[in-house]
């Protein structure tokens, strides 16, 4: 049937059904569920579209300076054609959020069981979400059947174009085409004067005066590029990563400052989630270094949106999977060999500590043996010039200090011997 309108479809149903009866009719069906799924690849195209079209404009414009071959064909000759067109991205999103529209309810009617009764809800909710767009909200009908008879050309139901939903996306294209670089660049130096005030600006007034000219710069040139006109941030595309690429190598205080901007507004939400990815990949026993490792590979995943299988799997990558056995022998032999040099350590630590100990305890008897020679020279010199029974008490307690004193000495000669024993041991240890 080509590309035949609604109104020669209704005409030629009507031409092949006047000779039947039609209140014998049960119900009327297409071929299968699938004869209008292309309506649900409008969505995806358009995204798509949106994703590929700064790619498309280098490849336009390589060609143009003739850096590319021009293809020569027709297709080509029409996205020339579209590039010219300004309002081109506002018209991709605005396409985009009607289709969005229409999504859920294509979705839920592309199927084999009866929805026919669901059928009349869901069109007046679809229309209505549609008219709400371009239509005043006192002007639409409560009733189903009243507002299927809507005049939409009737200018007094329409909104003001200001007040016209178009989607976000295409508002904010729009937005974009008319920012005025002056409030940009009195913005950005409001910004920069604040940090002059704090003291944050290293460099002080002339760093500032750099950015500044830096800003005004990238205003007149770099923002005017599709690029910055079409930037949307998202999960695989980051507004730092974004503006390094384009700031850093041409306007590196310029980049410096917005560094610091953009970590205004950092929380701790990446470290918060990271607590939550150790709890998952952490297991019984395991190392400080197997979850670091684990850590790594999780992360690099994340790069990957998440996907193990879109990871590359890069020559470097096989080699040193290749190689992971031998490196993990050898890296059971270092932990072997520095558990040995730990317990080597320990055990000399320990010797040194108990000779220490020892050579206290030589001096402490040292001491004692001297002093109690000392008081029993006393006690003899005291009974010499005594008599009687304080004589005899006297020698008694002069020759019990000396046999105490005898004994420490004995003590401190085995206490001599036990040193120089722990000392010849120490000294064979450090050979």
């Amino acid at each position: 049937m080509g590309h035949s309108t609604a109104e020669d479809l209704l005409e030629n149903f009507k031409e092949c059904t006047k000779d039947l009866n039609l209140r014998n009719m049960l119900s009327l069906s297409m071929d299968g569920p699938s004869v209008n799924w292309k309506w649900l690849e409008n969505l995806p195209a358009v995204e798509r579209a949106l994703e590929v079209w700064p790619s498309i404009v280098k490849y336009v414009d390589l060609v143009r300076t003739k850096k590319v071959k021009n293809p020569g064909t027709s297709s080509f000759d029409s996205v020339c054609e579209a590039q010219m067109d300004s309002l081109l991205l506002a018209k991709f999103h605005f396409f985009m959020a009607i289709s969005r529209v229409f999504q859920p309810f294509l979705t839920k009617y592309q199927t084999d069981v009866p929805m026919m009764p669901f059928l009349w809800e869901d069109l007046e909710t679809l229309m209505r979400n549609l008219f709400k767009r371009f239509i005043k909200r006192e002007a639409l009908p409560q009733t189903p059947y009243k507002l299927v008879r809507l005049d939409v050309v009737d200018h007094a139901m329409w909104l003001s174009p200001k007040e016209v939903d178009i989607g976000l996306g295409a508002t904010a294209v729009i937005k974009r085409m008319h920012l005025n670089p002056d409030d940009c660049l009195k913005k950005m130096k409001a910004l920069v004067q604040k940090f002059l005030q704090d003291k944050q600006l290293a460099g002080g007034i002339s760093t500032g005066d750099v950015i500044s000219q830096q800003f005004e710069n990238v205003l007149h040139s770099e923002a005017k590029e599709l690029e910055f006109l079409s930037f949307s941030p998202s999960e695989g595309c980051r507004v730092d990563v974004f503006l390094h690429q384009k700031l850093s190598q041409s306007y590196p205080d310029l980049w410096a400052f917005c560094k610091k901007l953009l970590l205004l507004s950092h929380g701790q939400a990446e470290v918060e989630r990271g607590f939550s990815t150790n709890k998952e990949v952490e297991i019984c026993n395991l190392s400080e270094e197997g979850m670091t490792a684990h850590r790594l590979i999780c992360d690099h995943v994340r790069v990957y949106g998440g996907d193990v299988t879109r990871v590359p799997l890069t020559k470097e990558m096989i080699t040193y999977c290749a190689t992971a056995r031998t490196r993990y022998r050898t890296y059971l032999e270092e932990e072997r060999n520095k558990k040995g040099e730990d317990d080597q350590r320990k055990k000399r630590k320990m010797m040194v500590d108990e000779l220490e100990e020892l050579k206290r305890k030589r001096v402490a008897l040292e001491g004692v043996c001297e002093g109690l020679q000392n008081e029993a020279d006393q006690m003899a010199d005291k009974a010499e010039n005594s008599g009687g029974t304080k004589m005899a008490t006297l020698i008694t307690k002069s020759n019990t200090l000396r046999r105490r004193a005898k004994e420490k000495r004995e003590e401190l000669v085995g206490l001599k011997a036990d040193i120089e024993e722990k000392s010849d041991a120490l000294r064979q240890l450090d050979q």
